[in-house]
């Protein structure tokens, strides 16, 4: 029987060259793509109405208010982004430990875009998904009933790999 509990182990050479040659980069362009993309939205987020029909901010406020007030709250919002994607991240690093997790694969099931969805029976606290995606040239690993390992780090809940552990063989 599988326990829901994760256990601690050290981050290895390969996973500390992972998270700085790939995810640690992959994060920061994350945050400047974001970061463009509201500063170009508050140049314009004063001329738009709300959803409920109000009237737009540059009606009541003024232009350079409505701008102020939008960069403020596009201001909070990449200083969140910053701190649980890159910070976070660090952090993780730092710590110098991964999680690891044991569970089943509920199904795998063939998408049609040179990809498997493979679906797992639990996956740990910080997951918000059930699902991961896998390219053909990989599904051979993964196999329905099968237990694998979720490596991933605590803190940012960043899947590191994922690795069968054993064959359960279930009696037909």
């Amino acid at each position: 029987m599988l326990s829901n509990k994760s256990e601690y182990m050290p981050l290895s050479e390969s996973d500390v060259d992972l998270i700085k040659s790939d995810l640690y980069p992959k994060m920061k362009r994350t945050v400047v793509w974001l970061s463009a993309g509201l500063l170009c939205l508050n140049s314009l987020a004063p001329y738009m109405g709300t959803r409920f029909g109000g009237r737009p901010k540059i009606e009541t406020m003024g232009y350079l208010k409505a701008f102020i007030f939008y960069s403020i709250i596009s201001g909070c919002l990449i200083f969140y982004s910053y701190w649980s994607l890159v910070i976070v991240l660090r952090k993780d690093l730092e710590n110098g430990r991964k999680c690891v997790f044991r569970t089943k694969i509920s199904r795998k099931v063939w998408n049609g875009h040179q990809q498997f969805e493979i679906f797992f029976e639990n996956v740990p606290n910080g997951f918000l998904r059930k699902k991961f995606i896998y390219p053909i040239t990989e599904s051979h690993k993964f196999h329905q009933g099968e237990v694998v390992a979720l490596e991933y780090l605590e803190r940012s809940a960043m899947l590191l790999r994922v690795s069968v552990e054993e064959r359960i063989f279930k009696s037909l």
